[in-house]
């Protein structure tokens, strides 16, 4: 049997641009959430990738990568505010697992051994998000905090 990928992302609330990311074939653990949001907080290699600084607050949904001690430490120490959704309710996640859908609709569905979790087109033949007018970058740049180009210290503050 394959070993199955997972991707932990870090998405900014404002302006819904990646942050950080941790790919791995290891089940997810909070040392892969803690990797993605390590590479969310500090400044990238690509100059191009402007996204950074360490958020207010933390929305996950209860996986045990999110509900660690680990995760919890983490989060007091760079004084991150932990917001758990509610168990069963997907519509307090909805940008990350729009995200989600995305890449499954542009990247995984037509190769082989893609299991969809239900509702999912390939690329074509997705509508586009019509709230969203500009690309994420753009959109994380036009806020305020984000203006010099450097990293926000707080990004995601709306």
């Amino acid at each position: 049997m394959t070993a199955k990928p997972w991707l932990s992302v870090i998405l900014d609330d404002y302006s819904r641009a990646v942050a950080g990311y941790f790919l791995s074939f290891e089940s997810p653990s909070s040392l892969n959430t803690a990797l993605a949001l390590r590479q969310a907080i500090w400044r990238k290699e690509d100059a191009r990738w402007k996204v950074c600084g360490i958020p207010d607050v933390l929305y996950t949904d209860n996986g045990s990568d999110f509900t660690s001690r680990h995760l919890e430490q983490v989060s007091a120490d760079l004084k991150i505010r932990l917001v758990f959704s509610t168990p069963g309710v997907p519509r307090g996640r909805g940008r990350v697992e729009r995200f989600f859908s995305t890449i499954d609709q542009m990247f995984l569905c037509t190769l082989p051994g893609f299991k969809s979790s239900g509702g999912v087109f390939c690329a074509g033949q997705s509508v586009p998000n019509s709230l969203v007018q500009s690309s994420p970058f753009a959109t994380f740049s036009k806020h305020e905090s984000n203006a010099d180009a450097g990293c926000s210290p707080n990004f995601g503050n709306a």
